[in-house]
């Protein structure tokens, strides 16, 4: 995830159900939890980005460990969403 001023950016790969299900109705609904175990939950309508490869690099510089899963250009599979 990066957070820009008062949105939320983030990416899931294209063959997940979260993907066609943001695809299909837009809706999103995200939780998480710090080290002291406070919780945030945000809902709301996603939005395609479309310079993919921008957003996506971007991502990737602010959530290192994301390498290790989507090594070199497979993080391309992934599609950014705000």
């Amino acid at each position: 995830m990066l957070f820009e001023g008062v949105k939320v950016y983030f990416c899931t790969a294209r063959d997940k159900d979260f993907y066609a299900q943001l695809m299909r109705d837009g809706n999103v609904a995200v939780t998480g939890m710090n080290r002291e175990y406070q919780m945030i939950r945000l809902s709301g309508k996603a939005h395609r980005l479309d310079d993919q490869k921008l957003w996506i690099d971007r991502i990737f510089a602010e959530n290192p460990s994301m390498n290790s899963v989507y090594p070199d250009d497979s993080r391309y599979v992934l599609e950014p969403f705000y």
